[in-house]
């Protein structure tokens, strides 16, 4: 009889084991969730170290994927805390950390923009004094405060726009500016060089801006 009680205790045991874990599993996975694909053109492959996965629309994006779009390609991510990201074509972006307190909007965002083109329009995390949002690429970090903004990464030079909003802060090891007026720009040819003085997009090119990311 006792032999029977110590094997049954010993199978519950293992079962509450499973249990614990399978939800540790489940609440770690649903902290990593970062965002939702809402709109697709193309294949997408979300990249993870030693694995990756092509997007569909509906699909969880997670902190740590790299997104990575192929020849005429969109993708559009809804975060959980309402910012609006868009991706154009070549391009890889990576969910360095994500962290955002749905009860306070507040939070952490860091990105990395290796090559090709965004848009991003920010949501509660941004909307803070400090600039909590920020997006590294080869050449100049990006901090962003509530802003409605466009990069392109391009080889050896990279283009910052803002289309509306509060500020755009690009900062080299040469120094730092500031967008601060809709439909303005500056351009960086190198990490140790300060960003260009800042210029109103032309209406020509404004146009051809709008169209890498549009669907």
């Amino acid at each position: 009889m006792r032999k029977i009680f110590m094997r049954g205790l010993v199978t519950f045991s293992f079962v509450v084991v499973l249990m614990v874990y399978s939800h540790s599993d489940v609440v770690a996975q649903s902290q990593n969730v970062a965002g939702e694909v809402t709109r697709l053109q193309g294949t997408v492959e979300a990249v993870q170290p030693g694995s990756s996965r092509t997007l569909k629309l509906g699909d969880k994006i997670f902190v740590r994927d790299s997104i990575e779009t192929g020849t005429n390609t969109r993708i559009q991510i809804i975060f959980r805390d309402g910012s609006d990201l868009i991706l154009g074509e070549e391009t890889i972006f990576a969910i360095d950390t994500y962290i955002f307190d749905d009860s306070g909007n507040s939070g952490t965002t860091a990105f990395t923009l290796v090559a090709g083109v965004f848009r991003l329009v920010t949501g509660a995390i941004a909307s803070r004094d400090d600039p909590s949002v920020t997006i590294k690429t080869p050449l100049a970090t990006i901090g962003i405060r509530g802003t409605d903004l466009w990069g392109a990464q391009r080889p050896n030079r990279l283009r910052v726009g803002m289309f509306g909003g509060i500020a755009v802060i690009v900062t080299t090891a040469g120094g730092t500016v500031t967008l601060t007026d809709p439909e303005t720009l500056t351009i960086i040819t190198s990490p140790d060089v300060a960003p260009t003085p800042i210029e109103r997009f032309d209406p020509d090119d404004l146009a051809q801006v709008l169209t890498t990311i549009e669907f």
